[in-house]
């Protein structure tokens, strides 16, 4: 049977979104896209058990629609001696979960110190062999050991077009060996300039 073991991240930035017209102050909110960078951050060390599942919630009060998701950027640390062991999985708050890795990193290990930075522009696939086997701090894509039969989400984020942010956010982590535990160090989730659209 597997553990689940929840954390609740701490949200360090949240901007106000709500967009008003300049006439007087009893005009509605307007839709317009958001101008500055919002960021939300986990940043609290959680164990990933040996053959267990870790969530970990990431609460998001902005209310406002995803227009581009090109735009979103998600930075990870971790810490395992063996990184194909590690699966991860993103969930936003309408419930559809999408794989981001799947088996990948082969025996090399996640090192707290290595900032993974996930966007759909990224091209950059997670690979078997690194000097010193560790996963280097880069800019990657989804990476699966067998996309036919482990699919990830390709590209990036897409499926998050015109979903709300506001809501909780899982970060899904499943370790599928049974000898090595590890730890969750940093989530950040990034929504930059011209992401997100205020909602009314």
């Amino acid at each position: 049977m597997k553990t689940i073991i929840k954390a609740t991240a701490t949200i360090l930035t949240i901007l106000t979104m709500t967009a008003c017209s300049s006439d007087d102050s009893k005009d509605a909110p307007v839709e317009e896209p958001l101008s500055e960078k919002v960021e939300y951050i986990f940043s609290e060390p959680t164990q990933i058990a040996s053959d267990g599942i870790t969530i970990i919630d990431l609460e998001v009060a902005a209310n406002a629609k995803i227009i581009d998701p090109t735009k979103i950027t998600l930075e990870l640390r971790l810490n395992h001696q063996q990184a194909m062991d590690i699966d991860f999985t993103y969930v936003p708050p309408d419930g559809d979960g999408h794989s981001i890795l799947i088996g990948a990193g082969g025996y090399n290990k996640f090192n707290p110190n290595s900032t993974l930075t996930f966007r759909s522009s990224h091209t950059q696939m997670i690979a078997d062999e690194y000097p010193n086997n560790t996963i280097p701090t880069g800019d990657y894509t989804s990476t699966s050991f067998d996309n036919e039969i482990y699919p990830v989400e390709k590209p990036l984020f897409n499926s998050l077009l015109n979903k709300n942010t506001e809501g909780t956010w899982k970060f899904v982590f499943s370790d599928v060996g049974d000898t090595e535990s590890g730890d969750v160090y940093w989530i950040k989730l990034i929504f930059e300039e011209g992401a997100l659209e205020v909602n009314p």
